[in-house]
């Protein structure tokens, strides 16, 4: 699995684009599951400095853009796995406080 998920990063490239950043993210949770810990630690750090260069215009919450609630719903999940409760608190409470500020839609009643 963080084989696979090294060669999205590979394909993904190292620049801050919306492919680059989430394939960083899901690279360190792939580490994480796999217990090479100073690797998904680069990976979580890889994927934050990509996140903080990231485009305004590929930020945003679609299909093909990266926004801040995805990256923090990644990070939250490596960190737990990683066993660094406070880490991943901090990403849930972020991934939350984007989730509030999300356009919801419910069926129709």
């Amino acid at each position: 699995m963080a084989g696979l998920a090294e060669r999205a990063r590979h394909v993904a490239g190292h620049r801050p684009t919306a492919a680059a950043t989430p394939a960083a993210a899901v690279a360190a949770r792939a580490y994480a599951l796999n217990h090479p810990s100073e690797q998904a630690r680069a990976a979580l750090a890889a994927a934050d400095a990509l996140m903080g260069q990231l485009p305004e215009g590929e930020r945003s919450d679609t299909w093909l853009t990266y926004g801040e609630q995805k990256h923090h719903v990644h990070l939250n999940h490596a960190f737990t796995t990683l066993a660094d409760t406070r880490r991943a608190n901090e990403s849930q409470q972020r991934a939350l406080v984007r989730m509030e500020g999300a356009a919801v839609t419910s069926p129709p009643t």
